[in-house]
């Protein structure tokens, strides 16, 4: 059976809903701020709104299934608690309906959290798993300073003053803290790279809901609180965003990002509202200032203090970590490459060979003068698929080399075994210091180096090749060049052009070729320190 939603005009491929709900939050809160006498009744009605709009959204989610089922199920669950514990104090106070007790209300809030924190945080864990262990204790952290901020400026100050009890200015501080950690926990996955489309709705949502405890918690903090205003509005458009939410769901589904947070990110949240660092140090300015700070204030920053330490050790950890799995798939997807050029290269030269000797064996049987042409055709074949075939093993050895060992020696090697094939003479002239070369760079010089080689001695007629490398200011340069003919311009992509040039800019390196009839081909790739 398909989600009821899909049933609603406009729910499916279509803005008729969205554009529904938040004219009618619009309308409602315009209705709020004209009629100050149906403050109560019109926040309640909104809120009520709000609530069936979400709750009928989510389960239509968690019955779509799929992957995020659970945390869909999460998510309900948490806001059935939390409409439980506000229709038992704010709406039905509101309404005149009478409350419960405060201590199972501040439970019920307690429980409602809890079950956020999990249904976000199974995102996370989804969108990004290897981050989720400090990405939670990035989000503890903030709820804890953002909690002694609102305790020194709001609640301490009000629980003193007898504008409230002690148990409602704590549940009403650790409601605070959570909205504040799960917003950046939904900031987060926004920056992951397997978000979920819904995410950007689901950070406004988290980021309306503490909007909201911000102005509850600023009400109180001026004295006691009478439901029915603007905090029970703002509640409403974030259990309205909830349902979008919901409604842009997609079983499985993810938006495509780059899998690298960007340095802004990184900076914009250490030096961000939401940064547990700005908080400890606006607190200290001020202490400094309107001396003395409580004690809490001096745990609260000697506890984020030692949090900091920990994190700066673990994210290098995690970073090297994560640069050696990165290193593991470039390694795989170039082996993968590798075999399957070696593959390619091994099954047209062994055929190439072969069929040159059968070619041989028929004109030695009809005693044709040509056959020793033929054989000497082979023979030369076989040279060639030799060089060829060791070409992507000796690159992978080049980039062994450049990791444990200096490589000249190993592009000297390849010299000698060109000048073994094919009776070219080379000369080595090797100035620069390769091993600042990265493994990438040194293999893309050495495959370079080789099909230069491999042009040379299959098209340029030379008789004589050159392997030089020079350091000129932040540039290493290594050199092949020969003096055969060289080729015009219509011939440019040809030789294997294309191969050196792609090879080139893989590595982040400059390829120049210089070719001219009269001095010969020059290739040459340029990395830059």
């Amino acid at each position: 059976m398909k989600p009821y939603l899909t049933r609603l005009p406009g729910a499916a491929g279509s803005w008729a809903a969205p554009l529904f709900v938040v004219a009618a939050w619009l309308f409602a809160a315009l209705l709020f701020a004209a009629l100050s006498g149906w403050r109560p009744t019109v926040s309640a009605f909104a809120y009520g709104f709000g609530a069936i709009f979400a709750l009928v959204c989510v389960f239509s989610a968690v019955r779509a299934g799929g992957a995020r089922s659970v945390f869909w199920v999460l998510l309900g669950a948490a806001l059935l608690l939390r409409l439980f514990g506000d229709a038992s104090w704010g709406v039905g106070a509101a309404l005149g309906l009478g409350t419960l007790p405060l201590w199972s209300v501040y439970g019920i809030y307690g429980a409602s959290y809890v079950l956020f924190l999990a249904a976000v945080l199974k995102l996370v864990y989804e969108a990004s798993r290897r981050i989720l262990f400090i990405v939670a204790l990035d989000a503890a952290s903030i709820m804890l300073s953002v909690g002694v901020l609102a305790w020194y400026f709001a609640l301490g100050p009000a629980t003193i003053g007898g504008n409230g009890s002690w148990e409602g200015s704590i549940a009403i501080l650790s409601s605070f803290a959570c909205g504040a950690g799960l917003l950046f926990l939904c900031l987060t996955i926004l920056s992951a790279d397997r978000r979920p489309p819904f995410a950007g709705i689901l950070a406004t949502a988290f980021g309306a809901f503490f909007l909201a405890d911000g102005l509850y918690l600023a009400s109180r903090a001026s004295g006691p609180y009478t439901p029915g205003g603007w905090p029970e509005m703002v509640w409403a458009l974030g259990l309205v965003l909830f349902g979008l939410a919901a409604l842009a769901s997609t079983p499985g589904e993810t938006s495509a990002r780059s899998g690298e947070i960007s340095p802004w990110r990184v900076f914009s949240f250490w030096f961000g509202p939401l940064s547990p660092a700005v908080h400890f140090a606006f607190l200290l300015g001020w202490g400094a200032t309107d001396p003395p700070l409580p004690s809490y204030v001096l745990w609260g920053g000697a506890a984020i203090t030692l949090y900091l330490a920990f994190r700066i050790s673990f994210t290098t950890y995690v970073s090297r970590g994560i640069r050696l799995d990165s290193q593991s798939l470039a390694v795989r997807g170039e082996q993968g490459r590798i075999s399957e050029e070696l593959h390619d290269t091994l099954k047209q030269s062994v055929y190439s060979v072969s069929t040159l000797l059968d070619a041989y064996e028929k004109a030695r049987e009809k005693e044709d003068p040509k056959a020793e042409d033929v054989l000497a055709d082979a023979i030369e074949a076989s040279h060639a698929a030799n060089f060829q075939v060791g070409r992507p093993i000796d690159e992978l050895r080049a980039r062994w080399a450049g990791e444990k060992q200096d490589p000249s020696p190993l592009l000297g090697r390849l010299l000698t075994d060109f000048e073994t094939h094919f009776s070219i003479r080379p000369h080595e002239d090797l100035r620069a210091d390769l091993t600042k070369l990265c493994p990438d760079e040194l293999a893309a010089a050495y495959r370079i180096a080789s099909e230069a080689l491999w042009n040379a001695a299959r098209h340029s007629g030379a008789r004589n090749v050159w392997l030089e490398s020079r350091e000129v200011g932040p540039l290493t340069i290594v050199r092949i060049r020969d003096d055969g003919r060289g080729f015009g311009e219509d011939t440019a992509s040809g030789y294997g052009l294309s191969l050196m040039r792609d090879r080139a800019e893989s590595s982040g390196g400059s390829l120049d070729i210089i070719s001219d009839a009269l001095s010969g081909t020059t290739v040459q790739i340029r990395f830059e320190k």
